[in-house]
């Protein structure tokens, strides 16, 4: 029974994942597949609904995703945080907000 390492087809040794690494990828796949399902139940009910759910998007809600995402992702890159760098995810969540208010 292999209980560290295997070596693939070029001799590199490939350490072996340790039970609670192999434990959390199993979760995360449990939890992937019971997201899926949930979502395709969702698509299914609303077709006994008046509503409808599909993938169209406001324009503004969609800026506003894509502006979000890429400002958090500047933001966190470097792994440290300050406190401008917050600042700065407050004063675009105030915009974000106002602009779905009075937009």
């Amino acid at each position: 029974m292999r209980t560290t390492a295997t070596p693939d087809l070029l001799g590199k040794v490939i350490p072996l994942p340790s039970a609670r690494e192999a434990m959390e990828s199993r979760k995360t796949h449990f939890v992937g597949m019971v997201m899926a399902l949930a979502s395709w139940s969702m698509l299914f009910a609303s077709l006994f609904f008046a509503t409808s759910m599909t993938l169209v998007f406001p324009t503004l809600l969609a800026v506003s995703l894509l502006l979000a995402a890429f400002v958090t992702a500047v933001v966190v890159y470097d792994g440290e945080s300050t406190w401008p760098e917050g600042v700065v995810l407050i004063g675009l969540y105030v915009v974000i907000a106002a602009a779905f208010w009075w937009g």
